[in-house]
């Protein structure tokens, strides 16, 4: 049986800051085909270079608080970023837009558990979502949700057995997000296919 959504906030209380980072991060690393396959070209480069940028980062220090503002600056004035018709491909795009910006402003040790539950909350959402779209479609796919769950707990189970931040951990979260996010590719496929787009 997978846990619940209200049974995996609460361990992320008790692990430190940089491992709500790191999980938000991944889980913004999983939901990047919504990215790719439904926004501007403008908006997949910044959000690509960005991700890539606090990936790399990742393992060292937390970066000054301007260069997270900036990061958010440019995130903020993407051209989806303030989509709310969900007739449009640009808002599903804009909601996993909003994990990238959950995993940036989570580089700042004091924010880190208030931004993984906000993109806890968003993954599971947008999960949800996109599994009601597979059913209309009729792809009998496992539901995205559940695996959704499931994902949050093999990150939180990956950080737990880790005494600290290590390139090793920072890599096997990287390929853990990239390998999970063919699930969320398929998704938008499915989307796609219902919408016309």
């Amino acid at each position: 049986m997978q846990p619940k959504l209200d049974t995996l906030h609460a361990p992320w209380l008790r692990i430190p800051a940089w491992g709500a980072a790191m999980a938000c991060l991944t889980a913004a690393e999983r939901v990047f085909p919504l990215i790719d396959r439904l926004a501007s070209a403008r908006t997949k480069e910044y959000c690509r270079a960005t991700l890539d940028e606090v990936w790399a980062s990742s393992a060292g220090p937390p970066p000054r608080a301007d260069a997270i503002a900036s990061q958010i600056h440019g995130i903020d004035g993407l051209p989806e970023s303030s989509e709310d018709d969900s007739h449009k491909a640009a808002y599903y795009a804009m909601r996993a837009i909003g994990l990238v910006w959950h995993a940036v402003r989570s580089q700042a040790p004091e924010a880190a558990h208030q931004e993984w539950r906000g993109a806890l909350s968003g993954a599971l959402s947008l999960a949800a979502d996109l599994e009601v779209v597979a059913q209309r479609v009729a792809t009998k796919k496992p539901g995205l949700r559940e695996s959704e769950i499931a994902f949050q707990g093999q990150i939180l189970r990956l950080i737990e057995q880790e005494p600290g931040l290590s390139t090793h951990l920072v890599t096997s979260l990287r390929v853990l997000g990239e390998g999970m996010a063919t699930e969320f590719q398929s998704a938008v496929d499915d989307l796609c296919r219902l919408k016309g787009w």
